[in-house]
Parts: C-alpha cells; sequence; structure tokens
C-alpha cells in the first residue's frame, strides 16, 4: 500500500478494477480502470515500475484494487492503492477476460458511471475463475446481451420487425437496426425456436449456442466498426493448438 499524497479534488477510495496498463515515461505507468462509480477511468502512476515501488507488480489486468484518484483532467492521479483480490485465470479464461476488457474499451463511454455493467463483469470474472468452471461461451453470450441491453441496444427477442410475436415455426434473419426480419432462410437465419429459448435464457443446446454467438456477433459488431478484437483472434488461435 502507498503513502497518501496531497494533489487535491481526491475522490473517495473505490473498488476499481485494472483493465490494462502500459509504460509511460521512464518508470511509470498508465492504468485504466473500470470502476462501480465512475466507469472507465485512466489513471497515471509516475514511479510504480521503479525497481523498489510497492506498486510495481500491483497494476495486472483482472486485479480489483482499492483506489483513490485525483484530478480534474480525464488523466488521473493514482493517490493510493492497494490489491483487493486476483483473479486466478487458465489460459483460456484469461483469453476470455481480455474480451471482456475489449468490449468495454470500445462499447462504453468515458467517466459515465455503469453500476450495473460493473455487477455484471465482477460476476463473469469471478465465474471464469472458479476451479473447475465448464461452459464459458454461455458466460460470454448473457455478458455480451446483458452488456447490449444495458448501453441501450438490447436485443428485442419478443416481436419481429413487423411487430409480430416471434414463432418458432418461421425463419429469421438479424438486422441490428431492425431486430428480427422474417426470412426465407438461408446459412446465416435464425430459427424462431431458436431464438425463444435464447430470450429465455436456454443456452444448453449446441446449436442454441451457435445462434447465440452469431447473433452476438452481428449486433455487437454493429457498434465496433473496424475495430478488430486481439483476444477473439488469440482465442481461436489457443483453440486450434489444443484440438490440434
Amino acid at each position: 500500500m502507498t503513502g497518501r499524497t496531497s494533489l487535491g479534488r481526491l475522490t473517495e477510495p473505490q473498488s476499481v478494477f485494472v483493465l490494462r496498463a502500459r509504460p509511460y515515461l521512464e518508470h511509470g505507468q498508465l492504468v485504466d480502470f473500470f470502476s462501480r462509480e465512475t466507469g472507465l477511468v485512466t489513471g497515471v502512476s509516475r514511479h510504480s515500475r521503479s525497481p523498489r515501488s510497492a506498486l510495481r507488480a500491483l497494476f495486472q489486468p483482472f486485479s480489483l484494487i482499492r483506489a483513490e484518484l485525483g484530478g480534474t483532467s480525464e488523466l488521473k492521479s493514482i493517490a493510493f492503492a492497494e490489491l483487493q483480490r486476483n483473479y486466478t485465470l487458465s489460459p483460456r479464461e484469461t483469453l476470455c477476460a481480455q474480451y471482456l476488457n475489449e468490449l468495454l474499451f470500445y462499447l462504453l463511454e468515458p467517466e459515465v458511471p455503469q453500476p450495473e455493467i460493473f455487477e455484471r463483469y465482477s460476476r463473469t470474472l469471478q465465474h471464469l475463475s472458479e476451479q473447475g468452471v465448464t461452459g464459458v461461451e454461455p458466460l460470454l453470450r448473457f455478458f455480451e446481451l446483458g452488456l447490449l441491453s444495458d448501453i441501450g441496444y438490447g436485443v428485442n427477442f419478443f416481436t419481429d420487425s413487423t411487430g409480430r410475436e416471434i414463432s418458432p415455426d418461421i425463419l429469421y434473419s438479424y438486422d441490428p437496426g431492425d431486430g428480427f426480419v422474417p426470412s426465407p432462410g438461408g446459412p446465416f437465419a435464425f430459427r424462431g425456436d431458436e431464438i425463444i429459448r435464447m430470450s429465455r435464457g436456454q443456452m444448453e443446446s449446441p446449436e442454441v449456442l451457435r445462434a447465440a454467438k452469431r447473433l452476438c456477433r452481428t449486433a455487437i459488431g454493429s457498434h465496433l466498426g473496424n475495430r478488430r478484437l486481439r483476444s477473439r483472434e488469440l482465442y481461436a488461435e489457443l483453440c486450434g493448438a489444443l484440438t490440434a
């Protein structure tokens, strides 16, 4: 734990997740945090990479720390920080958590409180860290769908683009602007019964999981623009290596 520093305009200490840290000047770091009270915020620690710094190993991704941030600019000064919890993740779950972080970076506005998303992220990270956890795919789909809903772009699973109730016997395509659109079929069509099961959170079957993955890719992709998610590429490489 570091000593408190007089910086003026300090916030109250708050629990924050470390999303990423990168070098800054000779001995410092820029650290991106996600907190319940302030959402995404970036802090600067000017000496945390120096050999004798107590903070040298503190700012690791997916760590929960208690921090006090000061200053009125977009770049905050880290006046105080201490570790609350480290999450132990396997290589596969680490890439999943990295994917969550990338979604937060690209889909959230800086310094906007997001208490629901903070709790959702915390729960998902907890599940990923549990020993023997199975089924990371449902965890990711629930997080994606919940995140879209929390930022105002939730998927309407109940009525189609014409206002009719989703029918289990009809095929649909998905348009991020119009929602589910009745479709003649095709390789990217969604069955009505799959949509209904997704709406109920019934992600147990492989076909529903595959449908949910396609849906989330389309819905999230419309908000990412041309951004590439490095975690997706690394995850595909890892899965390929494991099955080789």
